[in-house]
């Protein structure tokens, strides 16, 4: 008994330091927004085709991309306003995910997507980047909240595309809205 005792003990001991080093690692999202920031969606799971990755990112209110989301070396990219990518940092961060830091300010091109059984959420500034998984099972729900962040019509439009890429229900979505989606085209 007292063998089992101390092997229950150790086996906590080891749990603990175990939870204690992956926590060590995990961050919270802590990155300034500006116009330098790119939110990036990629998924690609095993034995499935893969889907180029949804990018956003910042530019003023006059420049002609707002509100465009042509396809792009790294993905889909949607052009959004500062505000807008506020507010999507905002809800990332309130997701409660576990954020880990990188050095990597390179987007990789569509080629280069990693197969991963989890949706990887990264997070660009000048000086590197947060990763964040997103288990499968949490993705619809999860994406569906960040909805609101994003105002611009076709960008919005785009985002909930992605989403029902993944088998997401998005009540009245017109997947004809953007005929031109297809082309690659703004």
């Amino acid at each position: 008994m007292k063998h089992f005792v101390r092997i229950a003990c150790m086996f906590c001991m080891f749990l603990t330091l175990l939870l204690g080093f992956s926590l060590a690692y995990a961050q919270s999202l802590a990155v300034p927004v500006n116009k330098y920031t790119v939110a990036s969606f990629s998924f690609s799971p095993p034995q499935n085709y893969t889907h180029p990755a949804m990018l956003f990112r910042v530019v003023d209110q006059d420049d002609t991309r707002l509100n465009t989301a042509p396809m792009l070396d790294q993905g889909r990219t949607v052009f959004i306003s500062l505000e807008e990518m506020k507010r999507l940092i905002e809800r990332l961060t309130v997701m409660q995910l576990a954020w880990h830091r990188s050095a990597q300010t390179e987007l990789p091109s569509i080629g280069h997507s990693e197969v991963s059984n989890e949706m990887r959420i990264r997070v660009y500034d000048s000086t590197g980047s947060f990763l964040a998984l997103l288990s499968p099972r949490d993705l619809c729900a999860s994406l569906a909240s960040l909805n609101d962040a994003i105002k611009q019509p076709r960008a919005l439009w785009e985002f909930r595309l992605f989403q029902r890429e993944y088998g997401c229900k998005i009540p009245g979505f017109n997947r004809d809205a953007y005929p031109n989606h297809d082309a690659g085209q703004n």
